[in-house]
């Protein structure tokens, strides 16, 4: 859920990185127990008198008998049961729910020994499931199939994402994705180049919000940018950035030149790898000539996860290629604002770079991100209502609530106006925390998540957190010219991320590896035998993957 390991395993996983597993056994709770047994005793008359009464309660309330969750979580909020939204959700369907943190690095064995052990809890989500385990439980009767035709929202979503009907087995659905909403408007992935557009005045130019730019013009710009210096940083000026750096250059501008360089592909009906294609060496030589210029950071090579979001953040950096969803902008805008208070909204923009074979490469939108399921022990009444609460969650009510935090108190809405009452920071950016007791307006984002990610906040009508000029002067303007230019798409692949074989299971698509080789041909003196060399030691290795596809993945 792709070159990289990181990336393959996207594909090849359905995970979750912060969802929940429920308790094992039907777990009812009639909160009756007060400490006599003399007490609960009634006598057979008094029973006969009182079933009716009892009958009648429980058909006009359909949540009269109380159920606890168990979570089965990487995350757990200390106080999750005072977020308002969760507080609603527990009173409205008579339930508890209880998180049991498991930490990430035993969460695979963890999950497995339940299912050895047939002690499963009854609400699962997974961090770090192999498709293939996912597919084999299912069909073990592991699991307890899904069916959202009564829940119109969750229903909704299965018939809006691919990824549904892929991950059904046998026609069913055993396992929920949950998706993301990073572009409601087309397939096109969020991934582009930001630029400051406050430097790009400064040097004099009357830039677009979304600017037109050809590779070369790009290449030139950034050369500008070393030259003319705006900000006055000298040696500390990062002209073009990606998060990771050189960890990132095979999947970022290497993808650019070779669409198939994290992936394989079919070529006259059999299967290649993509990052043997000789496009992949042109992206080395390309790279290479903006490290050596200088136009990357020497030290990129090297850089930790999140170190060229750390020099972004910090205002070091004129042009940044990463995900550009709305979310992200304006969470790099925030950052960047604790170093530069002047900085504004409109003082970002991004570029829409034609390659050299004259089109815009882009990616497909990616769907998802994680999931959840049910153990085939649980109740079908308890399932239902946790698929109750789930659909209840996604209406608009609870969607903004969910984005706003307490209605009444943080927020109102006068028509389609949001006025909130939230507090805000020096920079003159709103603020939750627990300093101003407001953390949960963030937090209980995560009890949404359990359904789906991301998103549903940024695209509600008058959110004030995200301004049009993000939403529809950048985002939505790049991605529908993205469209329209009739774009070089590297699309999601689910059939070849989710085919199992020994070969495919064990390499995958060698993603460490090419961006290892990556990095060390562009910092070499010979980066074309660097890689050539690179490719034929794993040689061998490809042909046993490729084969598999060409026999098991027509």
């Amino acid at each position: 859920m792709k070159a990289t390991k990181v990336a393959a395993t996207l594909g090849t996983l359905l995970i979750a990185s912060s969802v929940m597993a429920a308790c094992g056994g039907n777990n009812t709770d009639n909160g009756n127990n007060n400490g006599s047994s003399n007490a609960n005793q009634t006598s057979k008359a008094d029973a006969a008198t009182n079933a009716p009464a009892e009958s009648a309660a429980a058909d006009s309330n359909p949540y009269a008998e109380h159920y606890t969750y168990e979570v089965y979580s990487l995350d757990a909020p200390a106080d999750f049961d005072s977020f308002p939204l969760v507080k609603e959700a527990k009173e409205k369907f008579n339930i508890d729910i209880k998180i049991q943190q498991v930490l990430g690095d035993v969460w695979d064995q963890k999950t497995r020994t339940l299912v050895a052990s047939n002690d499963l809890p009854e609400v699962v989500a997974w961090y770090n499931l192999n498709y293939g385990e996912y597919v084999s439980w299912a069909k073990q009767g592991v699991f307890k199939a899904i069916d959202t035709s009564k829940y119109p929202n969750l229903d909704k979503l299965t018939k809006e994402y691919k990824i549904y009907d892929k991950v059904k087995v046998d026609g069913k659905l055993y396992a929920f994705p949950k998706v993301i909403v990073s572009n409601p408007y087309n397939e096109i992935g969020t991934e582009m180049y930001m630029y400051r557009r406050d430097w790009a005045k400064a040097m004099g130019h009357d830039f677009a919000p979304v600017q037109d730019m050809t590779w070369d013009e790009l290449t030139n710009y950034l050369k500008e940018l070393k030259e003319k210096d705006p900000a006055k940083l000298g040696d500390k000026l990062v002209p073009l950035e990606v998060g990771s750096g050189g960890k990132g250059w095979s999947g970022t501008f290497g993808l650019q030149f070779n669409p198939n360089i994290q992936t394989y592909f079919k070529k006259d009906g059999e299967w290649e790898f993509g990052a043997a294609q000789p496009e992949t060496l042109e992206g080395i030589k390309q790279v290479k000539s903006l490290y050596d210029q200088g136009l990357l950071a020497k030290d990129s090579y090297a850089y930790k996860d999140g170190e060229g979001l750390d020099r972004l953040y910090a205002g070091r950096v004129g042009v940044y290629y990463g995900n550009q969803n709305v979310a992200n902008m304006k969470d790099i805008i925030t950052k960047m604002q604790v170093t530069n208070p002047n900085f504004k909204d409109e003082d970002y923009g991004v570029f829409m770079v034609t390659m050299p074979d004259g089109k815009v490469h882009v990616k497909e939108k990616f769907e998802w991100w994680g999931s959840f399921a049910f153990a085939s022990s649980i109740d079908d009444k308890k399932m239902d209502r946790w698929l109750q609460m789930g659909d209840w969650l996604l209406e608009q009510e609870q969607l903004e609530k969910n984005a706003y935090g307490a209605q009444g108190v943080d927020w109102t809405k006068d028509g389609s106006a949001v006025n909130v009452t939230w507090p805000k920071d020096a920079q003159g950016n709103y603020s939750f925390t627990k300093d101003n007791g407001k953390n949960y307006i963030n937090d209980q984002k995560m009890f949404t998540k359990w359904f789906i990610l991301e998103g549903t906040d940024v695209w509600l009508e008058g959110n004030p957190l995200y301004s049009d000029y993000l939403k529809n002067d950048l985002l939505k303007t790049y991605v529908e010219k993205a469209e329209a230019a009739g774009p070089v798409m590297t699309s999601n692949n689910y059939d070849l991320d989710f085919f199992t074989a020994p070969n495919k299971n064990k390499y995958g698509t060698f993603g460490d590896d090419v961006r290892d080789n990556f990095i060390k041909a562009v910092v070499s003196n010979n980066p074309e035998q660097v890689w050539n060399s690179f490719l034929k030691s794993i040689e061998p290795k490809v042909k046993s993957v490729t084969a598999e596809l060409d026999k098991g993945l027509q």
